[in-house]
């Protein structure tokens, strides 16, 4: 049944021009300021209870609900997990914005470029080259990827819209109180080991999964050999196995107005350019038809059996 959920919640968010999973996710920011408002003293235990009330009890509450209706009225079950898959995804929106940069790019708008990236990722562009927008906007892809699709579709098979829920709204907290908290801030220590502990299988499975539907040994040299380099490790895998896969060159220093933000440099092969924006959100997409077809093969090898 999850692959058919999973078809449908797809289909929905690819065909339904709605501003449902817009309006979703402001008010998921709301609530979340209003948690760091209330709760925010500095503590790592008040984090941890206001992740509880911001994503684990709307995940508990998700997974009762679909539950009550798979045991009472089997087809309304069906209805909300395919509802909530579908307002926990979001890679379209993401893949809107690296169509508009790419575009941007290619037409030399620079300007354009840099205010698309600044809308999808917050932070100075003013300093940015053509190569680096592309840069980031790359890394963007692949973190909305996994974030905004693929790690949502992999906790929804194991768990169902808990999964799906729990996994989206620790992601979308976590990013909000880091925009808005200092990092310094110890309110966020707990936090910060959740989502890495949510991340950790998934990140893995996805990497390879790169692999498999892209350069497989550009992919496995960059995971073993450069995702430690990387600030946050699963992020690190995530990327070096992404940017191996397709062959770019991503990471390295981001030009600021007045200095520069040194990073690990990931992948391999040529520098980033509007064509590997959209070899980006073509592995991703791969990667989900692959994780079809295996979801389906289970459910042929079942009915077999």
């Amino acid at each position: 049944m999850s692959l058919l959920i999973l078809i449908a919640a797809l289909a929905i968010e690819e065909y339904w021009a709605s501003n449902q999973p817009k309006r979703l996710q402001r008010l998921i920011e709301r609530y979340a300021d209003w948690l760091a408002q209330h709760f925010n003293g500095g503590q790592p235990y008040q984090g941890l209870l206001a992740w509880g009330l911001g994503a684990l009890l709307p995940a508990i509450g998700a997974g009762v609900i679909g539950g009550l209706l798979w045991w009472g009225l089997g087809l309304l079950g069906w209805l909300w997990a395919a509802l909530v898959l579908y307002l926990c995804f979001g890679f379209k929106t993401a893949r809107g914005h690296l169509n508009k940069i790419a575009l941007a790019l290619r037409a030399g708008e620079l300007e354009a470029a840099r205010d698309e990236l600044k809308r999808w990722r917050p932070g100075s562009v003013e300093a940015l080259g053509a190569d680096d927008v592309a840069r980031l906007a790359l890394e963007e892809a692949l973190r909305a990827g996994f974030s905004r699709l693929l790690g949502v579709a992999f906790w929804f098979v194991l768990f169902g819209p808990f999964g799906a829920v729990l996994f989206r709204l620790t992601h979308s907290l976590h990013e909000y109180w880091h925009a808005q908290i200092p990092e310094r801030d110890q309110f966020l220590g707990h936090v910060d080991r959740l989502k890495s502990l949510l991340d950790w299988l998934p990140v893995r499975v996805i990497a390879f999964s790169f692999a498999i539907a892209g350069n497989f040994q550009g992919a496995m040299e960059c995971w073993r050999n450069q995702a430690w380099q990387w600030r946050e490790r699963n992020e690190g895998v995530l990327l070096a196995a992404g940017a191996g896969a397709i062959g770019v060159k991503i990471g390295g220093a981001v030009p600021l107005p007045n200095a520069s933000l040194e990073r690990a440099e990931l992948g391999t092969g040529h520098e980033a350019d509007p064509e590997y924006l959209e070899g980006a959100a073509a592995l991703i997409w791969r990667v989900t038809l692959f994780w079809l077809a295996i979801l389906f093969l289970l459910k042929l090898g079942e009915l077999a059996a």
